[in-house]
């Protein structure tokens, strides 16, 4: 179903990032590298972090405590590089420069206040990288046998790392072989395109979305065994999933310019269109969900919209697939 956005922003170049730095303003990074501060109730650029131009792949505001005078932007540079800025000053200058080595598109992951993962310069390796020492202080051997590093995250205790059809879940005390590995099963190897595309920690589950449409669920028993399931397939493979702060909302970048919502639960609950070119990031704030696209635009959606009047779920027009038993 076509919707109107809230708000439409206009970059120079395809959006690499987009992320709410609070309910008033967002960060985008671009391809050519321009780093723009947004501010979305005047709808304008309002400041500019001029580092390198070198494509900025990952912009995110610093952990910080629910500190409101600490406001830090850790922007990720497709050359291997992590810059620090404080957004704050008057005058935005560069606080610090953290090399990771790595020339990686998987976007770094926050630990803690002041360290982050990030692929690292040592080939198939997770590096964590801490602000404090400036430098890297641990690594974890993913291995040439793993394929590809395509995506980090974080899910309950676990490092999680995605592969192209393997996803290995690592302790974070030790480096060392994966705790877990779960590999998409053999029975959907036969389609086209069955790498994975993206991943993202709702609530108690990992949600997997694989490049034919299908949609895993898993989650970890309190027996440690990891269990999984599929739950209404996409028409097509996707390029970001994003989940609400309340967990109980989830978009999912399609490759098809679509963006589909799901509960908690996985089901359904409304499909938007809007881009003229593939989404490559997506965020939330509340019930503002911003979407960013190779099309040089990013668009704003009250998601509260994608709901009738009567608030029953709308449907996206794709056959529901029954929720599968947990394997594993």
């Amino acid at each position: 179903m076509n919707y109107t956005p809230v708000c439409t922003l206009r970059c120079d170049d395809a959006v690499a990032d987009i992320s709410f730095i609070n309910e008033k303003s967002l960060v985008s990074g671009t391809i050519s590298g321009t780093v723009t501060l947004w501010d979305k109730d005047i709808r304008r650029a309002v400041r500019y972090f001029e580092g390198i131009r070198e494509a900025a792949i990952c912009v995110q505001q610093k952990n910080n405590n629910n500190n409101k005078n600490n406001n830090k932007l850790l922007i990720q540079r497709k050359c291997g590089k992590v810059e620090l800025w404080d957004i704050d000053k008057e005058n935005c200058e560069v606080e610090s420069v953290m090399l990771t080595g790595a020339t990686s598109f998987s976007k770094i992951v926050q630990v803690g206040l002041n360290t982050f993962l990030s692929p690292a310069s040592v080939e198939n390796h997770i590096g964590l990288f801490d602000w404090d020492t400036g430098k890297l202080e641990k690594l974890w051997g993913v291995g040439e046998d793993r394929g590809m590093l395509t995506g980090l995250d974080l899910y309950k205790d676990f490092i999680v790392s995605m592969h192209e059809t393997l996803i290995c879940f690592w302790d974070k005390r030790y480096e060392s072989t994966p705790v877990i590995q779960w590999q998409v099963p053999q029975d959907i190897k036969k389609n086209d395109g069955v790498m994975l595309s993206a991943m993202c920690s709702v609530g108690r589950h990992l949600w997997a979305c694989c490049g034919n449409g299908d949609l895993w669920m898993l989650k970890q028993e309190s027996s440690g065994k990891l269990k999984y399931r599929t739950r209404h397939a996409l028409p097509c493979g996707s390029s970001s999933i994003a989940v609400r702060n309340d967990q109980k909302m989830v978009a999912i970048a399609g490759w098809d310019k679509n963006i589909y919502f799901r509960n908690e639960a996985g089901a359904p609950t409304g499909l938007i269109r809007g881009h003229d070119d593939g989404i490559t990031s997506i965020c939330f704030n509340d019930n503002i969900c911003a979407t960013g696209s190779k099309d040089r635009k990013i668009l704003l959606w009250d998601v509260t919209s994608i709901l009738s009047s009567n608030n029953t779920p709308v449907s996206d027009s794709l056959p529901s697939i029954p929720l599968q038993k947990y394997g594993g």
